[in-house]
Parts: structure tokens; sequence; C-alpha cells
């Protein structure tokens, strides 16, 4: 009688009399499998995932392979943390009945929060293979997928889930991969389509934010994430994003209380604690390089593994010791921290420098590097210890000499006699790399550049790929064009070294010219790069380099203008 008593309540939802008649039945040895088991499904439903462990063990001790028992005790592992633990659950559900679609799906989620998601999107495509029309099926495989920067097929599949099934948090995630291919004005749409579906879905609310941030409409997104956090004030991603959306607003304290909070809600959310960091040295204080150092945990950034190497940060002995230095980011990055080889060299160590192949010519008689090596195509000699490039400034401070990076003296003797020696010799970059997430504020048209051009001066092309657009414009400018002959960054440092003058954007050939020690011009976006600091037109990293900062989002007619001006001086100067 107590069992149907127990079943009757399962059934009509009223759980926690449903346990306390499991709890008698148990007392008395009256429970088997079936009843352990749907005391665990009870269990669960109230978000006790330990008990229900404790209870789905009961019922397997009993019956081994009792599939469902198995899933669900995976499945309150899963929402337990114990994403490992969970994994090897829905394996074993797996090995019992390979078709299994509920723990065929489950078994993706975790392989996802894994970082996983090759092995995620084969769990997702067994799915449906078994059940082509589970759209959350759909759902998840397109966040793998985004997972994986493959974001075109990731708008496809959730385009699939769709229109299987009109829901918000597809079509918020959907924004997030749109958002990822530059394609803003549909990461908008989807995110208010989201939120015509759930008024008051807070993710849907942050989607959006960060569609209108992306846009530079910061005030915008600010309401948005405020709307957000009205609904879920624990929306820690809302909170760390409206504290990059006030950083970019120039709302300094205001951006580190939100971060803050954000991490006071999860102490191991890297997202926030790196932003910390990046704050911290935006406005100067070196106390942001030990937070920068939580870039390795964010989401989709694993951090460096070299088995045989023990990670170095500074803290202990290091003489008679061979260093790994190596490069992790763009190329400009690495051109601008390869300068501390000669520092970790001067602690006694032997230093293997590693960096990506267009930079491993130019770099090859870099002060204190013993060994270079290029990061793709050669194997690496025995090291003792490593530590990532991006990492020495926590070691050794900010580190401002120039020149440290040295051109062929011949070849950029061949340069200097093929240009006109009469003239001022300048080179333009004006455009960097595309996939940049920043890319769209920071690279320009080359008609912007279009006012400097009559001053009397010998203009040469640095921008290796020149964007379509701006191929007709080129071909009528008289701006010599980037030489064919150059295949590396050693050859385009000659040809730099030739030059009186460097004018770019915030790219790689900016830190080529200024670590050459060549004067540089770099055009910043208003809310440029950390490493530039907020007002200053001059940076402790390069000596002869000059910033010129944009007064508004998208607005660099007044920068040309300034940087005109300041080039005419100097035409005049080389005249007088």
């Amino acid at each position: 009688m107590l069992q149907l008593l127990a079943l009757l309540h399962t059934q009509q939802g009223r759980s926690e009399d449903a346990l306390t008649a499991y709890d008698i039945l148990a007392a008395e040895g009256e429970i088997g499998a079936d009843l352990h088991q749907a005391r665990g499904d009870r269990l669960q439903g109230l978000g006790r995932f330990e008990a229900a462990v404790e209870a789905y063990d009961a019922a397997l001790a009993r019956e081994p392979a009792r599939v469902e028992a198995l899933n669900n005790r995976a499945a309150a592992l899963e929402a337990m943390g114990r994403l490992d633990a969970a994994l090897q659950g829905f394996d074993a559900v797996l090995s019992i009945r390979p078709d299994h679609t509920q723990a065929l799906y489950n078994r993706g989620g975790v392989l996802t929060a894994l970082g996983r998601s090759t092995e995620a999107l084969e769990s997702y495509d067994r799915v449906l293979v078994l059940q082509p029309d589970f759209a959350p099926a759909h759902n998840n495989r397109a966040l793998a997928l985004a997972a994986l920067g493959r974001f075109e097929e990731a708008v496809a599949g959730y385009d699939t889930a769709l229109s299987l099934a009109d829901d918000a948090s597809t079509s918020s995630n959907r924004s997030a991969a749109l958002r990822a291919l530059r394609r803003l004005d549909e990461a908008l749409d989807s995110a208010r389509h989201a939120l015509a579906l759930r008024p008051d879905f807070p993710d849907a609310l942050n989607a959006e934010g960060l569609a209108l941030a992306a846009m530079n409409r910061f005030e915008a997104a600010l309401a948005s994430y405020d709307r957000a956090l009205v609904l879920r004030p624990d929306h820690r991603d809302a909170l760390n994003n409206a504290g990059v959306t006030l950083a970019a607003l120039r709302r300094f304290d205001e951006a580190g209380v939100r971060h803050e909070a954000a991490l006071a809600l999860d102490p191991s959310f890297a997202e926030a604690e790196y932003n910390l960091g990046l704050l911290a040295l935006r406005l100067g204080d070196p106390a942001g390089w030990a937070r920068h150092e939580a870039r390795w945990r964010r989401a989709g950034q694993p951090g460096p593994t070299y088995p045989d190497a023990q990670l170095w940060l500074g803290a202990d002995d290091i003489a008679g010791s061979t260093l790994l230095l190596h490069a992790e980011q763009g190329l400009g990055d690495t051109i601008q921290f390869a300068r501390y080889a000669s520092h970790v060299r001067a602690r006694g160590a032997k230093v293997v420098l590693q960096v990506q192949p267009a930079l491993k010519r130019l770099v090859r008689g870099l002060d204190g590097a013993d060994v270079v090596v290029a990061a793709v195509g050669e194997p690496l000699p025995p090291v003792d210890r490593h530590i990532p490039l991006m990492s020495l400034p926590l070691v050794f401070g900010v580190e401002g000499g120039a020149p440290y990076l040295q051109a062929d003296p011949a070849a950029a003797a061949l340069w200097r006699e093929r240009l006109l020696a009469d003239r001022l010799r300048v080179g333009l970059a004006w455009a960097g790399n595309p996939a940049h997430g920043n890319d769209a504020n920071r690279s320009i048209a080359l008609s912007v550049l279009a006012p400097l051009l009559a001053r009397a001066a010998t203009f040469v092309s640095l921008q290796r790929d020149v964007p379509p657009t701006d191929v007709p414009m080129l071909a009528e400018t008289g701006i010599r064009p980037f030489p064919a002959s150059i295949s590396d960054f050693a050859d385009t440092a000659a040809l730099i070294d030739a030059l009186d003058l460097v004018i770019t954007v915030d790219t790689s050939v900016a830190h080529l010219a200024a670590a050459l020690g060549r004067p540089t011009w770099v055009l910043l976006p208003r809310f440029p790069d950390w490493r530039w600091g907020e007002a200053s037109d001059e940076t402790p990293w390069y000596p002869t380099m000059r910033l010129f900062r944009q007064s508004d989002f998208g607005q660099w007619g007044d920068v040309v203008e300034v940087l005109g001006a300041a080039l005419d001086l100097v035409i005049a100067s080389r005249a007088a």
C-alpha cells in the first residue's frame, strides 16, 4: 500500500511526500531497484544531487545494468560539476544501449563543457541519426560548432533548430554566432527575436547588449545589461560585459566594480579576473600583470602544455637551466615581448625562443635568444622551464628599450637605393588582420588616408594583404605597392629600415617598425588596446612611437587632419 502511495505522490508531483514514503519503505527494507531509482529521481528534481546519486547507487547495487538509473545518475553528477564522472556514466549507458538518445545528448553536453567540442559533435550527430527532428540536439550541436570557430555552420544549425521549435535560447545563441561573423544587424535581430518570445529572458538581454556593444552603441548596450541584472542580479556574464562596456565609455571605476561583482559571484570566473587585469594595465597599474595570467583559464583558451618543462613565473632561480620563451598570440605581440630574452639570459639561463614561422629569420639575431625555433614544423630542443612571452612583464616589469631588432644592413641599403632619396619616404599600413576581434574599429579604408597623399613624399605600401575594396584606389594613388619579393618579416624589416617614417594602424607593422627604432605613427581607435594606455601620445614600450587617438568612435577625419599637420612639419624640417 505504501508503495502505491509513494507512486501516487510521484505522479502528482508531490516530491517531498513521495520521499517520505520511500524513506519509510527503505527503513522497512521493502524498497527495490525501481523505488530506489524513483527516489533518486525525486531527489534530483529537488536539486539534492548528492543524495540522488546515493539512491541511484542503491538501485544499481541491485541491478547493475539498469540503464535509466545509470543515465540519471550521470545527469546528477553533471549537475554537480563532476564532469569526468558524468562522462563515464553516460558511456556506461551507451555500452549497454548504444542507441540511448538521451545519454548521447547528455554526453555531448558534458564533452562541450570539457572543451572537447569535436567529440561532442560526434555525439550530437549520432542523436540526430536516431531522432532528426530533435531541436535541442540541433541547438547544442551548433553550440559545439561555435566553440570550434565554425560560425557559419553554427548559424545553419541554429536555423534548423528554430525551424523545428521557435525557441528563445536558440535564437539567443544564434545571435552570438552572428556576432562572431560580424553580421551585427542580424545578431541584434536574433537577440530581439528571443526577447519577443521571452521578454524576461536575461540571457537574451545579455546577447542584445553584446550585439549593441559590437556596434559601438555602448549606452544602449549598458541598458540591456542592466535590464538583465534587474531580472537576475547574479548574472555574472551580464555583470562582466557591463564592466567592459563601462570601460569603453571611460567609466573605469564603475567598470571595476562590475568586474569585481562578477568575480565575487564566482571566484573562478577567469573572464572577469582577466578583464580586471586589462583594466589595471590600461590605467598603468602594474598589479594588472598578475591578473593577466587569468587569460589561460578563459573559455576556449587552454594553457600551454610542455610535459617535460615546468612553468616559470620568476619566483625561483633559473641559472644553469634552459628556458623556453614561447609565442602565444599575434605576430605583433611576439615582436613586442621578444625583447625580454636578454633579461632572461641575464638570470643565467640558456634561452630558447619559439616564434611564428614568419618571424623566425627576423628574431634570429635577437640579443638573449640562444636558439630560435619556429612554432610550426620544428621540434623543440630539451628545455627545463617555459614561460609565455606575455607573462614576461609580470617578472620584469615594463621594458621600453628600443631598438632591439635589426634589419639586414645590405638588404636595407638596396631599398634605400630604390627609393627616392630627395623626398620623405613614408610607409603606410592601414588594415590589420580581419580575423582580429576588434578589426572593424582599428582598421581603416585607404580612402581615409587620401588627404595625406598629396604631400611631397614617397609613399610605400606596407600592406601585404590589401582589402579588396581598396585595390582600385591603391592602383590610382601612386603609392608604391607592397613588394612581391618580400617573403617574411625579415624582408619587411629591411624595407622599413630604409624608410624615414611609418604611419600605421594598430597592427604588427607598428610593433616591427618601432622595435627597429624607426619613427612610427600609430592611428588608434577611440577605445584602443590596453597596451596603449588612455591619453598620452607616447608609450613606454617604444621611444620612437607617437600615438594619434580618435576622439569619437568610428571618426578618423580629425585624426588624419592632426596627423597631416604633423607630417607637414616633418617635411618642412627636412627641406630646411
